[in-house]
């Protein structure tokens, strides 16, 4: 073959072939990465990120947040000094129920309705009623209650320290060095108190146990020569009108002083009056209800007030 001149059959029919190949060859390719595409979906530059989905928003919760459950409020009766304490507690969740002579089922179903888990009690009722119950319980107020009453409950003691009282009694008496006090079968452990806080005082205390009101006053008789003042214990097991009217003329009949801690009492004829703040054993029994256990938390401040010449008050 000439260069330069047309090609020959031969040569015509090879470069037909070849080119038809091509032709197909390439057709392939194109069909394959079609259905690549379709199965894998279209390919990207390798230069371009993979789109990253958006988070989610986590969903967002509510809290419903449940009323706290009142605080039952016992008081054994409708009388001033229980309301004077209650009336001290100020604000909160209280529940207050008044007891009558009768009405303790009643207020124990009204205490269960109103879904309370703790309690107060101000009295020996309340404490005697709310003892047995499912309740957390503190109490303040309970002057003679038996020992297996108040066991497994924390509470405030009744009657102020043994040794303000009787710091606040020498104010108003310095010359007070004998004092005498009667109780029934039951208190030897108050008087050993008692003692304990008059010895280091330089004061003697003059004991005597009574079994009815009647020897009560048979064993002041027998006493009185010797005592400054007598402490009238509220005792009731061995205390009665009767014997408390007469044993307060005695005693101003031969100048020993009376110190009570009930307001009828003194006036009727008691010399003195301690008494303790209702706003003080408000603030210590709710301490005591929070704190749980058992025990008697003590009052530390006492009010003394006097009947005669040098009227006032100790602290």
């Amino acid at each position: 073959m000439t260069i330069g001149s047309r090609p020959t059959g031969t040569c015509a029919r090879l470069t037909a072939t070849v080119a038809l190949s091509l032709t197909v060859l390439l057709a392939g390719c194109q069909g394959l990465a079609t259905r690549s595409a379709a199965r894998h979906g279209p390919v990207l530059p390798e230069s371009t990120p993979a789109p990253v989905p958006a988070p989610v928003p986590a969903p967002v919760i509510a809290e419903s947040s449940q009323p706290e459950p009142p605080v039952a409020v016992v008081l054994s009766a409708d009388t001033a000094p229980y309301r004077s304490v209650a009336d001290a507690l100020g604000d909160g969740e209280w529940r207050r129920f008044v007891l009558t002579a009768d009405n303790g089922p009643e207020v124990l179903a009204a205490l269960r309705a109103s879904g309370a888990r703790r309690a107060i009690a101000i009295g020996q009722q309340a404490l005697a009623l709310l003892a047995n119950q499912p309740l957390d319980i503190a109490y303040c107020q309970v002057f003679d209650a038996p020992p297996e009453l108040r066991a497994g409950h924390r509470g405030v003691a009744a009657l102020p320290d043994w040794g303000a009282q009787l710091d606040a009694w020498r104010r108003l008496q310095p010359d007070l060095e004998v004092i005498g006090v009667i109780t029934g079968t039951a208190h030897g452990g108050i008087v050993a108190e008692l003692e304990s806080a008059a010895a280091p005082r330089a004061i003697t205390v003059h004991h005597a146990v009574a079994r009815s009101d009647r020897e009560l006053l048979f064993l002041f008789r027998r006493m009185v020569p010797e005592l400054d003042g007598f402490l009238l214990y509220p005792d009731t097991s061995v205390l009665s009108p009767r014997a408390i009217r007469q044993l307060l003329a005695y005693a101003a009949k031969h100048d020993v002083r009376v110190l009570t801690y009930n307001r009828p009492i003194f006036e009727l004829g008691a010399a003195l009056l301690a008494t303790v703040d209702p706003a003080e054993v408000a603030r210590q029994v709710v301490l005591a209800l929070d704190a749980g256990g058992t025990g008697e938390t003590p009052l530390e401040r006492v009010r003394l007030q006097s009947a005669g010449p040098s009227r006032g008050s100790g602290q």
